[in-house]
């Protein structure tokens, strides 16, 4: 029996909650460094986040392969994939 390989991206949206305490001398300064914290790459390490529901809004874009994984030379070669571009919309 024949092996397919599906090789693409999965996106979907996750909420997360947090609660942040900073000191600033005024309400202005304090929300311009929240958010330059939340907005630079490294928030996650200040500002501690937990999930609050499981991922919504799930869909995802993938190619398919007409070979084990391990054969696949370039998972994003339109050439090598059997067909391409395929979409899938999971539960919202």
């Amino acid at each position: 029996m024949p092996t397919f390989s599906f090789c693409g991206s999965l996106f979907a949206t996750v909420e997360y909650g947090f609660e942040h305490e900073l000191e600033a001398e005024t309400q202005e300064e304090a929300i311009q460094r929240f958010e330059e914290i939340m907005t630079s790459r490294h928030y996650g390490a200040e500002v501690e986040l937990h999930q609050v529901d499981k991922p919504y809004n799930i869909s995802g874009r993938f190619n398919v392969f007409d070979k084990p994984v391990d054969e696949i030379n370039d998972v994003f070669d339109f050439d090598e994939a059997v067909d391409t571009d395929c979409e899938f919309e999971g539960p919202r």
